[in-house]
C-alpha cells in the first residue's frame, strides 16, 4: 500500500514511529518536518516510487495524506 510505504519513509526521516503517523499530519504536527526534511522526503519518495514530483505538486503538499493522493495519481499503486 502507498500509505505504508510513505509512512515508513516519513517515520525514518522524522524520527517518529510509523504507527503514530496520520494522513492529517502536517509540519505543524511534526517538529522535525522542516523545509530540509520536506526535500529529503520528496527525494526518497521519488526514488521509492520511481516518479518525479513537479513543483506544483510539491507546493500542494500540506499533509501526509496529500502525498498519498498525488502518488495514487502518478502510479498504478492502490491507495
Amino acid at each position: 500500500m502507498i500509505k505504508d510505504r510513505i509512512n515508513r519513509i516519513a517515520a525514518r526521516l522524522f524520527d517518529i514511529q510509523a504507527d503514530e503517523l496520520r494522513d492529517s499530519m502536517s509540519p505543524m504536527d511534526i517538529d522535525s518536518w522542516d523545509s530540509f526534511t520536506s526535500m529529503q522526503l520528496i527525494a526518497e519518495l521519488e526514488k521509492e516510487f520511481n516518479v518525479k514530483f513537479d513543483m506544483e505538486e510539491v507546493f500542494d503538499i500540506q499533509c501526509l495524506g496529500d502525498i498519498g493522493e498525488i502518488l495514487s495519481r502518478k502510479t498504478s499503486y492502490p491507495d
